[in-house]
This record gives C-alpha cells, sequence and structure tokens, in this order.
C-alpha cells in the first residue's frame, strides 16, 4: 500500500510540472463513485436474485445449477466493471 501511494505521490509531481489539471480529476473522480455505486446495486441486485433463487429449489441438482449460473454472472460483473473502473484517468491526463 505504501508503495502504491508513493508511485502515486510521484505522478502527481511528475504532472504537476507539466499541468496538472484539476477539473479532469475531479471529473474523473465524479464518474469514478458513480459508478462504484452503479457496482454495489448490480452486486445487490445479484445477490438478492440469488437468495429468492435458493429459496426455490426443489432438489440438490438445483441448487448446483443455481451456484453455477450466479457465480457465472458475478465474473461477468466482476470483469465488466474493473474494465470500466482501471478506464478512468485520475492524475489529469486520459492514458486508460
Amino acid at each position: 500500500m505504501a508503495a502504491l501511494q508513493d508511485g502515486l505521490r510521484q505522478r502527481m509531481r511528475d504532472n504537476n510540472t507539466k499541468g496538472f489539471d484539476l477539473s479532469l480529476v475531479t471529473a474523473s473522480l465524479q464518474a469514478y463513485q458513480a459508478n462504484f455505486l452503479e457496482m454495489a446495486q448490480v452486486d445487490m441486485q445479484l445477490a438478492f436474485e440469488f437468495g429468492q433463487r435458493l429459496v426455490t429449489i426443489r432438489s440438490p441438482f438445483e441448487f448446483f445449477a443455481v451456484i453455477v449460473e450466479f457465480t457465472s454472472r458475478r465474473i461477468d460483473t466482476f470483469r465488466r466493471y474493473s474494465k470500466q473502473m482501471a478506464a478512468y484517468p485520475f492524475l489529469g491526463h486520459a492514458t486508460p
């Protein structure tokens, strides 16, 4: 964690010498927060649906099918949002 913070500080210093764009950082952080809230909402909805499906299971085979289905959906959701979150430029430049 300390190494990440040091790297971030160094990149901020480098950007300050190049002209740090605070408005871009602010816009990126706001979009990141909105995306993070959307991701949390999707995750909670998925957990709720998972719970509902678990309650309706009638056989042990259905249990495994539900686990596989929701694990697959969760992995797809994580993959989609992790790509989106990684694309936000936080340090005043537009490189993802």
